[in-house]
C-alpha cells in the first residue's frame, strides 16, 4: 500500500486487524514512536501494546501474559524482535488477524533506506502462510515495489495508491557555495514564527547549523542525530512534536513516523542521495494539507560524498553500488534540470505526474530554455526509434557523440540522420541529459541498455502533430 506521508495509512491495518478475530502485529523500525502510537489507540479504548528494548522486564512478562490470554488487539514491535525465537513461540500460541509491515521500504535493496534486519524478517514470515498480510510506505519506486513482493512471498498481491502528488508543498532547489549559511539564515528567520525542520547530509554540518542558528535567531530549537544519547534525542522528539520547540535541525535519522501535522517547511542543506529519500523526507511538511514550503541547496560536492559512501565496502562493478549511483545521479539532475520538480518525482517513482505550476522551475524557468532541451531530446527519441526502441548504453553514447568505430563503419551508422547530434557534449553531460529525459519518461535504464520510456510515443507524436500544425514562414 503506497500512500503520501500523512493519509491515514495506520488506519489501513488497525481497522482490518481489529475487526477479525486475533490479534494484529505490526512490524516498525519506529522504536521511539510505539509508545506514542499505543497510548493514543489506548485512548480510544483499543487494546494495544508493545515489545522493545525500552520495557522492564516485568512489564515485558505481563504483556506476554496478556497475549496468551487473549486480551492484546494490536502489537507493535519492531523486525528484530519479531525474530527473536522466544517471540516467534509466543505467536505461534495465539491466534494473529493480520501481519502489518510498516516503511516496509526498509526490506527492499532497491530502497532508499535498506535494513537487513527487515531481509531477515522475511524468512520467519514464512512460518505464518495463512495469515493475511499488509505492506505499507509512503514512498517505493517501481523497482522496490516488485523487491518488496518477492521478497514478501505476497501470492497475487494486489497494490493500492493513492496520488503521489501534493499540491499543498512548494518544492525550490538552490546551488550554494560551501559553507556559506546566509540563505538559510535569513529564510529560517523569515519562518521563526512557524515549525519546521533542517535536514542536514551529516553529523558535523548538523551540529554546525544548530550552533549557528542558536546564535542568530534565538528561537527555541532541537538537535537530533545518531552520535547523541538515546535520551537526548526523545527529549528533543518530544519537545519537537509537543510544540516546545519549533525548529528542529537533523539528520536524516529523524522523522519517520513523526505525526507532527503543523510542520509549515522542511529544508535540507545539502542533496540528499536519492528522490525516494527526498519525496519522503519533504512529506513532513503540510501533513494538515495547509500550504507548506521545501527548499534545498545543493552542491556539486554533494554528490561526491554520496558516491563515495556508495562506494564504501564495494567496488565499482558491484550491482548495488551502480545502482545507488544512478540514483544519485537522478537526484543531481532534478536539482539542476529546468522541468517541474513535482512532476519528475512523480515520474521517477513510477507514476504519470503533471507541471505542478507552483515549484521554482514552473514559475521562473524561461519556456524558451525548456523547449531547447525538449527539442534535443526528439532526436534521440527519433535515433533510439530506429534501433527498435532498445540499444546498449555504451553503444548509443558512440553514436551520439557521432564517434565512428569499427561497428559504425560495419553497420553504416554515420548514415543515420541523427548521428552526432550531441558530439559537442562530454560523457557525463550525454549521462545528465538521459536524466532528464528519464525524469519525463521518455527514456528507461535496464541494466546496460536504454529503452523508450512509457511517454517516448507520444511525446514524439505530440511534436510531429505542432509541427504539421505551425504557420509555414513566408
Amino acid at each position: 500500500m503506497l500512500m503520501p506521508t500523512g493519509s491515514g495509512k495506520s488506519l489501513c491495518y488497525q481497522i482490518p486487524a481489529l475487526a477479525r478475530e486475533g490479534m494484529g502485529i505490526v512490524i516498525s523500525p519506529l522504536i521511539s514512536l510505539m509508545g506514542d502510537q499505543v497510548q493514543k489507540l489506548h485512548g480510544l479504548g483499543v487494546r494495544a501494546h508493545f515489545l522493545n528494548s525500552s520495557l522492564k522486564k516485568s512489564d515485558e512478562e505481563e504483556i506476554t501474559q496478556a497475549i496468551l490470554d487473549g486480551e492484546v488487539g494490536l502489537l507493535y514491535m519492531s523486525p528484530e524482535r519479531f525474530c527473536k525465537p522466544a517471540i516467534l513461540s509466543l505467536l505461534k500460541k495465539v491466534k494473529i488477524s493480520l501481519i502489518a509491515v510498516d516503511e516496509v521500504h526498509c526490506l527492499s535493496v532497491w530502497g532508499h533506506d535498506f535494513r537487513p534486519d527487515y531481509r531477515h524478517m522475511c524468512l520467519h514470515l514464512k512460518n505464518f502462510d495463512q495469515v493475511p498480510k499488509m505492506a505499507l510506505t509512503a514512498t517505493a519506486g517501481p523497482e522496490t515495489q516488485s523487491d518488496i513482493i518477492k521478497a514478501l512471498g505476497l501470492k497475487k498481491a494486489q497494490v493500492f495508491k493513492t496520488p503521489l502528488s501534493r499540491p499543498y508543498l512548494q518544492l525550490t532547489m538552490r546551488e550554494r557555495r560551501l559553507k556559506d549559511y546566509d540563505d538559510l539564515i535569513k529564510e529560517v528567520r523569515a519562518r521563526k514564527d512557524k515549525a519546521g525542520i533542517i535536514y542536514a547530509q551529516t553529523r558535523k554540518e548538523c551540529n554546525a547549523i544548530y550552533r549557528l542558528l542558536k546564535k542568530e535567531l534565538k528561537i527555541p530549537m532541537g538537535i537530533y542525530h545518531g552520535g547523541l544519547a538515546m535520551k537526548s534525542r526523545e527529549a528533543a522528539q518530544d519537545k519537537f512534536i509537543k510544540g516546545k520547540y519549533s525548529l528542529m535541525v537533523a539528520t536524516l535519522a529523524f522523522g519517520m513516523g513523526i505525526d507532527k501535522r503543523n510542520v509549515r517547511f522542511v529544508f535540507h542543506y545539502g542533496m540528499p542521495k536519492n528522490c525516494e529519500n527526498y519525496y519522503q523526507e519533504t512529506g513532513r511538511a503540510g501533513r494538515d494539507r495547509e500550504a507548506s514550503e521545501c527548499i534545498l541547496w545543493y552542491h556539486g560536492r554533494d554528490i561526491v560524498i554520496h558516491k563515495l559512501l556508495a562506494r564504501k565496502g564495494r567496488g565499482k562493478r558491484h550491482p548495488q553500488y551502480a545502482m545507488e549511483v544512478r540514483k544519485i545521479e537522478r537526484m543531481a539532475s532534478l536539482c539542476r534540470g529546468p522541468f517541474c520538480r513535482e512532476r519528475v518525482i512523480i515520474n521517477l517513482l513510477g507514476e504519470h505526474g503533471e507541471n505542478c505550476g507552483q515549484c521554482d522551475n514552473c514559475l521562473s524557468t524561461p519556456d524558451i530554455i525548456r523547449q531547447t532541451f525538449e527539442n534535443d531530446f526528439m532526436g534521440v527519441l527519433r535515433l533510439l526509434i530506429y534501433f527498435k526502441g532498445k540499444v546498449g548504453i555504451d553503444k548509443f553514447i558512440k553514436v551520439l557523440q557521432g564517434i565512428i568505430d569499427q561497428n559504425a563503419r560495419q553497420k553504416g551508422l554515420f548514415n543515420i540522420e541523427y548521428f552526432g547530434i550531441w558530439s559537442d557534449h562530454k560523457k557525463n553531460e550525454v549521462y545528465h541529459r538521459f536524466y532528464l529525459m528519464e525524469q519525463l519518461s521518455l527514456i528507461k535504464f535496464v541494466d546496460r541498455s536504454i529503452t523508450l520510456g512509457p511517454q517516448a510515443l507520444d511525446w514524439v507524436l505530440h511534436n510531429q502533430k505542432e509541427k504539421a500544425q505551425a504557420p509555414a514562414l513566408l
